[in-house]
């Protein structure tokens, strides 16, 4: 097979004069591979993470290039390594489309984070008798730890954090305080076949919806055959992966440029052989712009499928508002209210209003968060697209709150049937009340008018019962099949206007309205139950080529 022009290119701008070359090696099975390489492409930011370096590498053995992921993953007991994800993903039996292909993974031997048991030491638990004075004598000469109030709560797996619960496992067997928030991790090397693009680089609008497909396709048999979920389905982990194809019609080879799911670190199994009574690990993160609003609003939640077809949605959403021609003029702030913003509650920072609005309220994409804003549009088949799904998400979350409301009717009415009956009223004479009635209130139209019909929207949004075809709808949200027939049948339109993809259209000069989150408590935080912003993970050029 031959290799691209732009794999070529993208190692050779690594070979950056005065910048050392390595020879790496990487465990595979019982023996270890050796690849070389020189600058990485991708080199995450930060001293907080897990210290991110992606490389285009040769193969030593096979003197070809691939890609190197080096990285810190997280070391618990039930937390499987990305490689042997892969390496079930693509199993020969039920090999799953549109993912990377492994070639070799393992742990580097000796380098693992021992932070969290200096962390421990620092902060020891405090005996029962802690008031007794002696008992504080003894701890006198420690710092007491973070309070959790203090800190943002993210999301979890399973577990609460802040319970008195035993902690995770490590991946030594050791149990780990739930009070730590220090991680602990393990120096790991993955490396797979492909070296693939950014998704900043799709050519229109229909390619883009193309690629989409492509990974809700992979996503799709990775459930349904691996029984296995993403659970960070992000713009930064859709790339775009060019193939040699032989089209039949035409008797010759076309270049099709294919979409490629990855960075598979953070999935799980959808169905467990192991029951699990903890957290597998602390806490894990998603990527907050593509996380869906029921996530995002219950962080300890599990994440299903309907949540990462909502990521899919969302991905759809930023790239192309941001890169391709529509009527939304004022793109930075757009995606600035729809994807970054958050709101803070009592220290805990959930979902933005504008997205949350829009998924929950509306059901429908505008320009801004103004109730009587126009719709976004990018007059072409994502037009369609785009409301359908938004439509379908409206529906999940109607039915998700009507069902949750009952649930809680029912629980409120049997803890009432438990209480003992009051005792009965004495028997009085029945007395005419109607010398204190006030008067009616006579109101104006022209106000009254106005008040009903905000309240109108209201109470449409908080207390409609989901019909028919709201349950319909809902149903849909989560089936990965009527997804891919909405995606299929405009990636198959004729109508795409042509030169739709533009530069993008977030200026330069852009500056964020609101200041970066997460806000620490020596900034000025917004007023709580307030949009603020946080910072997409992925910059003008998407991330850099990965697998």
């Amino acid at each position: 097979t031959p290799t691209f022009t732009y794999v070529r290119s993208l190692f050779r701008e690594s070979l950056v004069p005065q910048w050392p070359r390595y020879c790496l090696n990487v465990p595979d099975g019982d023996s270890v591979r050796q690849f070389l390489v020189c600058k990485p492409t991708f080199c995450a930011d930060g001293m907080a993470g897990r210290g991110t370096r992606g490389y285009v590498a040769l193969d030593c053995e096979t003197e070809r290039f691939v890609w190197l992921k080096d990285a810190w993953r997280a070391h618990y007991l039930f937390v499987d390594k990305e490689g042997d994800v892969l390496a079930q993903l693509n199993d020969e039996q039920h090999p799953v489309p549109h993912v990377p292909t492994l070639v070799c993974h393992g742990d580097i031997a000796g380098q693992e984070t021992i932070s969290h048991i200096w962390w421990a030491r620092r902060h020891p638990i405090l005996p029962l008798n802690a008031d007794d004075p002696q008992a504080s004598l003894q701890s006198s000469n420690t710092v007491a730890g973070p309070s959790s109030s203090s800190l943002k709560r993210k999301r979890e797996d399973d577990d609460d954090r802040w319970t008195e619960r035993p902690g995770p496992v490590d991946g030594n067997g050791s149990e780990t305080r739930t009070d730590c928030p220090l991680r602990q991790h393990q120096h790991y090397r993955v490396v797979v076949k492909e070296v693939a693009l950014p998704l900043v680089r799709f050519r229109n609008g229909k390619q883009l919806v193309s690629l989409v497909y492509d990974c809700v396709k992979g996503h799709y048999y990775a459930m349904d055959k691996a029984k296995i979920i993403h659970r960070d389905v992000s713009g930064g982990n859709i790339l775009i992966l060019p193939k040699w194809v032989f089209m039949k019609k035409r008797r010759r080879y076309w270049i099709k440029w294919t979409g490629l799911l990855v960075d598979w670190e953070l999935s799980k199994p959808v169905e467990s052989d192991v029951p699990l009574t903890l957290a597998r690990q602390p806490e894990r993160t998603g990527t907050w712009q593509f996380m869906s609003v029921g996530l995002l609003d219950r962080l300890s939640r599990i994440v299903t499928a309907v949540d990462e077809l909502e990521s899919f949605l969302h991905v759809l959403h930023y790239y192309a508002v941001r890169y391709l021609q529509s009527n939304c003029t004022d793109v930075g702030n757009h995606i600035e209210d729809y994807f970054d913003a958050f709101t803070l509650t009592n220290d805990t920072y959930t979902c933005g209003s504008f997205k949350q609005r829009s998924m929950c309220e509306w059901g429908a994409l505008r320009l801004t968060q103004h109730p009587d804003s126009e719709p976004l549009q990018f007059d072409s088949p994502l037009d369609s697209v785009l409301k359908t799904l938004v439509n379908r998400c409206y529906s999940h979350y109607l039915v998700d709150r009507h069902e949750r409301k009952q649930r809680e009717t029912a629980a409120l009415q049997a803890s009432v049937a438990r209480l003992p009956l009051p005792p009965a009223p004495a028997h009085t004479a029945p007395t005419d009340t109607t010398a204190d009635m006030d008067t009616p209130f006579d109101s104006d139209d022209e106000f009254d008018f106005f008040d009903r019909t905000r309240e109108g929207d209201s109470l449409a949004h908080d207390q409609r019962h989901p019909t028919s075809e709201d349950e319909a709808r809902a149903e849909f949200a989560a089936d990965h099949k009527a997804m891919l027939a909405v995606l299929s049948s405009a990636a198959s339109s004729s109508a795409w206007p042509k030169g739709d993809k533009v530069v993008d259209r977030v200026d330069a000069k852009w500056q964020p309205k609101r200041p970066v989150g997460p806000i620490r408590a020596s900034t000025v935080a917004p007023e709580p139950g307030t949009d603020g912003s946080k910072r997409p993970r992925i910059d003008g050029s998407a991330g850099a080529p990965s697998s």
